[in-house]
């Protein structure tokens, strides 16, 4: 079951170590805040090249987050370059080495991985959490005739006049991605869209927990709008918004959301 929301807006298997999370001043580029540090975890392969025998190890990056009134501001992974020894070295001397560039794993072949970090920014309104991002005024249909004929035509002018219809019909804004109350119904897939796009996105419940009377949700978010066509991301998260989830990195709390101790179908009817 499937229901479509419109929200109107006025606003435009791991095994953890025992690292303690730490302050750290880490400055926005808006303006210095104050932001906290917790690790999360990937493992991750680090093999040097394709045909290499897979070398499973964890790795770890803070990710620094600030979170004032109803503003939510993560640091999370952007990239990750494996470097030199030599080129390292410069990085070192940077003074976003600690903070936005964390060093990582050393690959086989002696590199060493650099994780560079970026702002993600989201709003709590209520019981409700929007990320910002690019929504469009343009339905996905016609985002799909919009592309079949770039892939078609293929030349500079073609790629130029599709970058100007994108910027025309693309905006930045916050846009909802989650609310416990998109499940009280027992569904596990909402669309969900403000006032002012075509694009919807598709928010679906992929798993459900709760722990010392806590609840846990774990959602992937979808749309098919933009230039690459269909997008997919998503999180993990507690009723209270604390992230334990990015993409392949998990907080140490992850290791409490076992298969056993789901509770999705508890909550949700297939």
């Amino acid at each position: 079951m499937k229901i479509t929301i419109t929200i109107v807006l006025f606003f435009s298997l791991v095994t953890f170590g025992e690292t303690q999370a730490q302050s750290v001043i880490l400055e926005d580029s808006i303006g210095g805040r104050m932001a906290q540090g917790k690790f999360f975890y990937n493992r991750t392969n680090v093999a040097a090249n394709f045909y290499e025998k897979p070398t499973y190890l964890v790795d770890s990056v803070k990710f620094f987050y600030q979170r004032s009134g109803d503003t939510l501001i993560y640091w999370t992974t952007s990239g990750s370059t494996p470097y030199e020894k030599n080129e390292l070295k410069k990085i070192k001397k940077s003074k976003d080495f600690g903070t936005r560039l964390q060093q990582g794993l050393t690959l086989t072949d002696g590199r060493v991985v650099i994780h560079e970090l970026r702002a993600v920014r989201f709003l709590i309104r209520n019981d409700s959490l929007f990320e910002e991002g690019e929504i469009y005024d343009i339905d996905a249909r016609e985002m799909a005739a919009i592309r079949d004929r770039y892939d078609k035509m293929r030349s500079a002018e073609a790629t130029e006049q599709f970058l100007e219809i994108m910027r025309q019909h693309r905006h930045k804004t916050f846009v909802a991605i989650f609310c416990p109350r998109f499940f009280d119904d027992g569904s596990r897939l909402q669309e969900v869209k403000d006032s002012r796009t075509k694009c919807p996105n598709a928010v679906r419940l992929s798993n459900y927990w709760v722990v010392d009377s806590v609840r846990y949700y774990e959602f992937v978010v979808s749309n098919n709008c933009g230039l690459s066509g269909e997008s997919k991301w998503g999180y993990t998260v507690s009723e209270n918004f604390d992230f334990i989830r990015f993409g392949g990195y998990s907080s140490k709390e992850i290791r409490f959301l076992t298969k056993e101790q789901s509770k999705l179908q508890e909550l949700v009817k297939d």
